[in-house]
């Protein structure tokens, strides 16, 4: 499978991958490895792109499946241990007024930490693994980046990912909800809740780490507001 690492200025409309047994993924692109989706005084629209599976219609734009790194490092009482992690990254940059925008929503697998040693079984003489660790520990990444000048918008969901807005970015949301599975992190741009309508975002963590400007929808008439809460 050949990997493009950048897509500069380039929209996808009403794409789809279809499997009528297995899964498919990604309506417009899927990804094994590290990808950056740029404006650059341009435009990027995902619309319109979903999977099917089993006569079943879903929005996706995007898939991030998760890359294998083996590390093999020798011990002297157990042998050879295999450290296997997948990491994945989708980076949305929008710089010198460009606009990436997004209909469609954003998926990914999640990344696993396995840890073991291989020891041969004395009965059958076949190597079996030893598990040491075997969990997942971390999400598909997603980094919002630009110069200040770029928008990003998004008004459908970014599932389970570990999700960082970083300084220059400006991201639009066009629900409340679209963050709700992620876990988020505010290192600095802006970030607008802003749909004529207030609502609450419930990321599943927040952590924020730079100053970060926040736009919200405020009702005067039934004094509420826009609000973010986090487990």
């Amino acid at each position: 499978v050949q990997s493009i690492p950048s897509i500069q200025n380039s929209s996808f409309y009403n794409n789809y991958a279809e499997s009528e047994s297995g899964e498919a993924k990604g309506g417009a692109i899927y990804s094994e490895t590290d990808i950056t989706i740029s404006a650059d005084n341009g435009e990027s629209i995902f619309s319109g792109n979903k999977v099917i599976n089993n006569g079943v219609e879903e929005s996706n734009a995007i898939y991030m499946e998760a890359g294998q790194y083996d590390t093999r490092i020798k011990d002297n009482d157990l042998g050879e241990w295999i450290n296997t992690v997948h990491d994945i990254s989708l980076t949305l940059d929008a710089r010198n007024n460009g606009l990436i925008y997004f209909d469609d929503k954003i998926d990914g697998s999640s990344a696993t930490t396995e840890r073991y040693y291989t020891k041969i079984n004395p009965e059958t003489h076949k190597s079996e693994k030893i598990w040491l660790e075997k969990k997942e520990n971390d999400r598909y990444n997603v980094e919002l980046t630009g110069d200040g000048t770029g928008k990003i918008v998004l008004n459908n969901d970014v599932l389970n990912a570990d999700l960082r807005m970083n300084e220059g970015a400006n991201v639009y949301l066009g629900r409340e909800d679209v963050w709700d599975s992620d876990n988020v992190t505010l290192n600095g741009g802006s970030l607008f809740l802003l749909n004529n309508k207030a609502g609450t975002a419930n990321f599943d963590t927040l952590s924020i780490s730079a100053d970060t400007d926040l736009m919200v929808d405020v009702d005067l008439a039934n004094s509420t507001m826009d609000r973010i809460s986090a487990d």
